[in-house]
């Protein structure tokens, strides 16, 4: 017995309507564009999952983290929402990974992306 299945068929969920909602942190992948310089620091992708929802349904929101130093202030928003920032203006070393688990509450909002309506977080704040 043959599927089929085409992309047209699939609608998804519904995007959260903006709001705080408590998000744990699902997992982090590294990665870079395809065909990027040696010298490219890549980008990781941050899994939130959202479970306390307003239809009861949980979503995953993937937030894209680059490791380009103009985009420090993303991670540091991160890590101070989940207690991990240093208290003076000192560099943190840390793993990913560690990530892993931690709690944040998720200033979750829409945005349109080819046609399709789809959530991110503008803001990170303390569980």
């Amino acid at each position: 017995m043959k599927l089929t299945v085409s992309k047209s068929d699939f609608t998804g969920l519904e995007p959260l309507v903006a709001g705080k909602y408590a998000a744990t942190i699902e997992k982090v992948e590294f990665g870079k564009k395809a065909g990027a310089d040696a010298d490219d620091p890549g980008y990781y992708f941050v899994y939130f999952d959202v479970v306390d929802t307003p239809d009861g349904i949980p979503r995953s929101i993937r937030e894209v983290f680059s490791n380009k130093p103009a985009a420090a202030f993303r991670w540091a928003a991160l890590l101070k929402a989940l207690g991990m920032a240093p208290e003076d203006d000192s560099a943190l070393e840390f793993d990913p990974e560690e990530l892993v688990g931690g709690q944040v509450i998720a200033a979750v909002t829409q945005r349109e992306f080819e046609g399709r309506i789809f959530n991110s977080v503008k803001s990170f704040a303390e569980a």
